[in-house]
């Protein structure tokens, strides 16, 4: 497995991707209640509570989790099941964000789609896609990272590398694991970002799994 402590095109998607999931956990954070408020409301009514303290509390149900889909874009190609089906990651937020494609065409853009765990910042994945048309010598030169191993099996042209562990948006992180392919639509990346002092043989599965998984997305959505 090669190893490179470069950033890729998909690393650099990820990261945008980990910012917008950051924001969305703020924003939600900041939707909570006034601590003054709060405090003066409970004042108020504990004489109230205690007197039906002894009732039963209603069941707490659990928290609807949205699908990936409803982030939109390149999200919509994806499913939490699928992912936990192929690699056995769990992740129950989803953010899209689009950008202009480097050196593209004018009009063409950059989709990516990052997920990751309300109750833990890593491991993450991200979902990357490139629209456009793409020949072998135009895959290596644009969007394989240096130092990356072939791989088979997957579109019209596949690679592997490990990337070694680099801190994203202040979190400290282990290593990303990355597939890169190319269709006749254009080309994908997979992305899977480990926590620190994650265990190896389960990462030392991930390029296999990632394979997998990508056969299961370049399939028609």
């Amino acid at each position: 497995m090669a190893v490179s402590p470069q950033c890729s095109h998909g690393q650099l998607a990820r990261w945008v991707g980990v910012a917008l999931l950051c924001l969305i956990g703020l924003l939600v954070a900041g939707c909570g209640p006034d601590p003054a408020k709060s405090s003066s409301s409970r004042d108020q009514s504990s004489a109230s509570s205690a007197q039906h303290s002894a009732s039963p509390s209603a069941p707490v149900l659990p928290r609807a989790v949205p699908p990936a889909a409803d982030a939109g874009g390149i999200c919509r190609k994806i499913s939490y099941e699928l992912i936990k089906r192929e690699t056995g990651l769990s992740f129950d937020i989803a953010a899209f964000h689009r950008s202009k494609q480097p050196g593209g065409d004018a009009g063409s853009s950059v989709e990516s789609c990052t997920l990751r765990s309300a109750q833990h910042q890593l491991p993450d994945l991200t979902l990357t896609f490139a629209a456009g048309k793409l020949d072998a010598k135009a895959f290596k030169e644009r969007f394989t990272p240096q130092g990356a191993q072939d791989a088979s099996g997957l579109g019209k042209g596949a690679y592997t590398i490990v990337h070694l562990a680099e801190p994203a948006q202040g979190v400290a992180a282990g290593p990303s694991y990355e597939v890169g392919w190319f269709t006749d639509a254009g080309s994908f990346t997979l992305v899977v970002t480990t926590e620190p002092r994650s265990d190896p043989k389960r990462s030392a599965a991930l390029p296999g799994k990632l394979l997998a998984l990508g056969k299961k997305l370049q399939t028609p959505s």
